[in-house]
């Protein structure tokens, strides 16, 4: 079952970041930047397909693939996403892979089925 809110705010994060335009039709540009990593980031999160909380302090969320996150987990990733894209367009590849490190440390200790 594909969660479109999830994948709506992730696309308007992307968008966002991308001068307005949908992730999926940005040229990848060179290998090991953080668009890169930004895209993969993407494909990733859209697989998982959290559904959105209906409240911030909401303690589990579930996604696909026995990935489970709180409320305040999902929001937490969803600005540290945000902050990614925005230091990624300024120029600050180092800034934004932190970013995307600390998000993806987080889906990795999200999935039950590796723990």
């Amino acid at each position: 079952m594909l969660n479109t809110n999830a994948v709506r705010l992730l696309g308007v994060m992307v968008g966002l970041a991308a001068g307005g335009q949908p992730a999926l039709a940005q040229p990848v540009s060179t290998t090991g930047s953080c668009q890169v990593a930004l895209s993969a980031l993407a494909s990733e999160w859209n697989n998982i397909a959290f559904a959105p909380p209906s409240k911030p302090g909401q303690a589990v969320v579930a996604g696909r693939d026995g990935h489970v996150t709180s409320g305040a987990q999902f929001n937490f990733m969803a600005g540290q996403i945000r902050l990614a894209h925005v230091a990624c367009s300024r120029g600050d590849d180092a800034s934004a892979m932190q970013n995307i490190a600390v998000v993806r440390d987080i889906l990795d200790r999200s999935n039950r089925r590796n723990s």
